[in-house]
C-alpha cells in the first residue's frame, strides 16, 4: 500500500475511533448530570467536560466525508474527476468552521445564524449521499461496482439524521439545566433533566450501532 494511501486509511480509522470514543465519554458524563445528590457546581463542571468531549464526534462527522472520499478515490473504489475533491474539501472546511462557531459562539447572533446554515448543509449532505449511493447501486454512480461503499454512504447519511434526532430529543435539556444553574434544583427541573437523558439514550445507542455497521462495511467489504 502506498504511503499516502496508508496515511489516509489511518486518518479515516482514527476519525471513526474518536467519533465513537468521544460519544462514549459524552454518554457517561450525561449520567452524572441527572444525579440530584451532586452539587450544582459539580454538575456544571461535568457539563463543561461533556461539552468539550462532544466536539470530537462533531468534528469527526465532518472530516470523515472528505477523508473517506479521497481515500475511496485513491484506492479505486470511487470513480470521478479528481478535480472535484477541491470543492469537496472547501465545503468540508466551511462546514467545520460552522461546527467550531457553534461550539464557541452558539448563543450569539452569529451562532444563531450559523446554526440555521449548518442545519441546511446537513440536509444537503444527506440528500447528496443518498443520491450518489442509490445511483451507484443502480449501476450509474461513482461507487458502481463497490456496493459495500454505496451502503456506507447510506449509513453515513443515517448517522447525520441520527445526529439531528439527538439534537431534537436533547433540546429540553438546555433550558432545564440553565434553570438549575440560575435557581437551583427543583422537582420539575430534575424531572426534565432525567426524562430528557433517558429519552436520548436509545437514539445514542442507535448511533453506536450505525458506526459499527459503517466500520464493518469498510473492513469486510461484504458485497
Amino acid at each position: 500500500m502506498p504511503l499516502d494511501l496508508g496515511l489516509l486509511a489511518l486518518v479515516h480509522v482514527l476519525l471513526l475511533v474518536y467519533w465513537l470514543g468521544g460519544d462514549l465519554g459524552v454518554f457517561y458524563c450525561a449520567g452524572f448530570l441527572i444525579k440530584p445528590e451532586l452539587p450544582v457546581a459539580t454538575r456544571l463542571t461535568v457539563m463543561k467536560i461533556l461539552h468539550f468531549l462532544d466536539q470530537a464526534p462533531r468534528i469527526c462527522l465532518v472530516l470523515i466525508l472528505p477523508v473517506g472520499t479521497t481515500l475511496g478515490l485513491r484506492a479505486g473504489y470511487l470513480r470521478f474527476d479528481p478535480i472535484l475533491l477541491l470543492p469537496l474539501w472547501i465545503f468540508a472546511a466551511v462546514w467545520l468552521w460552522m461546527v467550531l462557531v457553534l461550539a464557541t459562539k452558539a448563543r450569539t447572533k452569529l451562532g444563531r445564524y450559523v446554526a440555521k446554515l449548518d442545519l441546511a448543509m446537513r440536509f444537503v449532505v444527506i440528500t447528496a449521499l443518498l443520491f450518489v449511493a442509490l445511483r451507484s447501486l443502480a449501476g450509474d454512480g461513482p461507487a458502481t461496482g463497490s456496493n459495500w461503499l454505496a451502503a456506507k454512504l447510506i449509513v453515513y447519511a443515517l448517522l447525520i439524521v441520527n445526529g439531528l434526532m439527538i439534537r431534537l430529543t436533547f433540546r429540553p435539556f438546555g433550558p432545564a439545566f440553565g434553570a438549575l444553574i440560575q435557581t437551583g434544583s427543583s422537582p420539575d427541573v430534575e424531572a426534565t433533566l432525567r426524562r430528557t437523558v433517558h429519552r436520548v439514550r436509545p437514539v445514542v445507542l442507535t448511533l453506536w450501532c450505525l458506526l459499527l455497521v459503517e466500520a464493518y462495511l469498510g473492513l469486510a467489504k461484504p458485497f
